[in-house]
This record gives C-alpha cells, structure tokens and sequence, in this order.
C-alpha cells in the first residue's frame, strides 16, 4: 500500500509513542522527533508504509538506544492475551462452527498491533470480530484446505497473534 497523506501523521504519532516509551530525557525526545520529521519531509512518499516506517523506527531506536520501545507494550498485551485465551478456547470448543470461531479470534488478534496505538481492548476486539462479516468470506476453501493438511505455516505480525492464533 503506498503511502497516502493521512499516513504521515500516523508515523509522527508512532514515532512520539515509540520515543516516550524508550526515553524520559527531553532532549533527546525532541532531537530525535525533529529527526523523523526530517527523513519524512525529505523522503519520498510514493514508498510503500511499512518502508517509512521501519526508517522512522530505526531513527527512534539508534537515537534513543532503545532497540524495543515496545517491550512494556508488548508484554502486558501478552499477559492480557494468555489470561483472556481460556476464555477464547472455551468460546471454539463450544461455538457451532469452530473453525469459523477459531478464524475471527485469530482476526481479533490482529488489533493487538501497537505500533497503531498504545490502548488496546482485548475483549473488545474480540466481540467486534466475532460480530463482523467477512468482507471475502473463503471459509469453505479454508476448511477443504486445513482438512488435506498435515501441517499448518501461520505467520504473526504482531504480538496478539502469537496468542490468537
């Protein structure tokens, strides 16, 4: 996806998140906010997001000296994640169409990103994609595929789909 122009406040909001978390001196906040804003002013912007980002967080990483401003994040989105999956695993187990259960709170894992904000509902997240439609719905496909498989490759992203997978 290229980069659109809703984007670069997104990475600016990211960037200051990202910072906050790796540092408490001002100084070097600001320094390294300024620096973002540079490479993006100068960068070329018909790049794909992820390319601007992964610059953006490396500017906040070498500046900061914080190779994971996420780490807190990440760990207590994990803690809430291993504490809600009984929970999600009674849910498939007792749902009429496992597979499809299974499907959406994977789904709902998938908001456990914190690079797209820093407060994050688990419990939310998973009624909202239990409630939703697909917008491609190929679960018969799926289920023909999985049924024929003797092994399963999942790739996470994010840290929620670690756990909700």
């Amino acid at each position: 996806m290229k980069t659109h122009l809703e984007c670069v406040p997104c990475l600016l909001r990211q960037a200051s998140e990202a910072i906050k978390m790796s540092t408490g001196d001002n100084v070097v906040r600001e320094e390294t906010l300024r620096e973002v804003m540079e490479y993006l002013l100068r960068e070329n912007w018909d790049k794909i997001i992820p390319e601007l980002a992964t610059k953006v967080h490396r500017i906040v990483k070498k500046n900061t000296g914080n190779r994971d401003p996420y780490k807190q994040l990440k760990e207590k989105y994990n803690k809430a994640a291993s504490e809600l999956y009984p929970e999600l695993e009674l849910m498939v187990k007792n749902s009429e169409d496992r597979l499809l259960t299974a499907v959406k709170i994977a789904v709902a894992g998938n908001a456990i990103d914190v690079a797209q904000g820093t407060e994050i509902n688990l419990r939310q997240a998973v009624q909202k994609s239990l409630e939703s439609e697909f917008t491609i719905n190929e679960m018969d496909q799926l289920e023909r595929l999985t049924l024929k498989s003797k092994s399963i490759l999942y790739l996470a992203d994010n840290a929620g789909e670690t756990f909700f997978r």
